[in-house]
């Protein structure tokens, strides 16, 4: 056009504009790496909303570009299992179930009957005292004994605290036979209904939800949906989203997916009157709160993207390829990103009183 006198000018795709920016290296290093149809739909969306929505919120784009793809690959995977297992029923367990359950209810074309379920692991060790013969579960328990029978003079030697619970264990059975009446009412008021059983959770090494919640349900319970596991277990019965182990090595992107699916609300201590008690949120859980309102909102709206574009023939996306995202995602923070991710810290044990950043900086 030019050669005859034709004004011309070339219209980049919104991938290449999406290129142009530095902070998006990592999304196209991601794609080249895994170089699949899925890997190609992902960057395509991100660059998308990038180029053409209005920025809204860090945490509402975090949620869009790495919690939607994942939340989605992990519940296409449940719709599936749950119809080759004729499951009837699905608990969504706190606090990860909580956007997963919202997913589930978008993408299923017939959703079977689903709950929200308070099961953590503080509730394992205050209804059966069950601390899995791990120390560390063992020092917790002790810890929550020490606010419930103040008279008790527990020790700082494992060895003594194992003689001390013994001698004074019928109290402490009736402490824990109470807390499992006040569970099962609370089981009660959910109307679970079903016969075939599914829990749903993420990241496990236990599996204290699913064997949590199968002492109340017995027959009921058919297994408990994790994302990924750190060790194979052949005394629980189990289906995960991951094809692998999770290693030492993933736990920062582990971390990262803890944020991404999660809920906004502080962590339940307990059960009263047939109700979740909460801690009291602390400066760390009050800051996740407010981030996670905001990658929820990215999340469904990435959802909503996706049905909109694969309603009839949906696209998977497996947990390898989430994983990569996330890797590369966590090894190259911009310097904005690092000044966001600073001050977000997740509790790294049972009681939720001990905190640790997300990710390292």
């Amino acid at each position: 056009p030019n050669s005859v006198g034709v004004n011309s000018f070339t219209v980049k795709s919104y991938r290449e504009e999406f290129c142009q920016y530095k902070g998006n290296s990592k999304y196209m290093q991601f794609v080249k790496k895994n170089n699949s149809l899925q890997s190609s739909v992902i960057v395509s969306a991100i660059a998308k909303h990038q180029l053409f929505n209005e920025f809204k919120n860090y945490w509402y784009q975090i949620g869009y570009y790495l919690g939607g793809p994942l939340a989605i690959g992990y519940v296409r995977k449940i719709i599936k299992e749950v119809e080759l297992n004729k499951i009837d029923t699905l608990l969504f367990v706190a606090r990860d179930g909580y956007i997963l359950q919202k997913v589930y209810n978008l993408l299923a074309k017939n959703p079977v009957e689903n709950r929200y379920v308070y099961a953590p692991r503080v509730l394992n060790l205050s209804c059966f005292g069950d601390y899995k013969n791990n120390n560390d579960y063992f020092e917790n328990f002790v810890v929550m004994l020490r606010k419930v029978f103040p008279a008790i003079h527990f020790s700082n030697n494992l060895q003594d605290n194992l003689k001390i619970l013994n001698y004074h264990s019928s109290e402490i059975n009736e402490w824990l036979n109470n807390n499992r009446r006040c569970y099962e009412m609370y089981l009660k008021s959910l109307n679970i209904t079903g016969q075939n059983i599914a829990s749903v959770d993420m990241t496990t090494g236990a599996f204290t939800s699913s064997t949590f919640l199968e002492k109340f349900f017995y027959d009921r319970f058919a297994f408990g949906f994790y994302s990924g596991t750190f060790l194979n277990n052949d005394k629980v019965k189990y289906i995960t989203y991951n094809d692998r182990c999770f290693v030492n090595k993933d736990t920062e992107v582990l971390n990262v997916m803890e944020l991404l699916i999660s809920s906004p609300e502080a962590p339940v201590c307990g059960v009263e009157n047939g109700r979740p008690l909460y801690s009291e949120p602390n400066d760390y859980e009050i800051s996740r709160i407010k981030i996670i309102r905001e990658i929820e909102k990215g999340i469904l709206a990435f959802v909503h993207y996706y049905s909109d574009l694969f309603s009839d023939i949906p696209i998977e996306f497996d947990m390898n390829t989430n994983m990569s995202l996330l890797e590369y995602f966590t090894k190259s923070l911009s310097s904005y990103e690092k000044v966001k991710f600073k001050h977000v810290y997740h509790a790294s044990n049972l009681l939720n009183n001990k905190y640790r950043p997300i990710v390292k900086l």
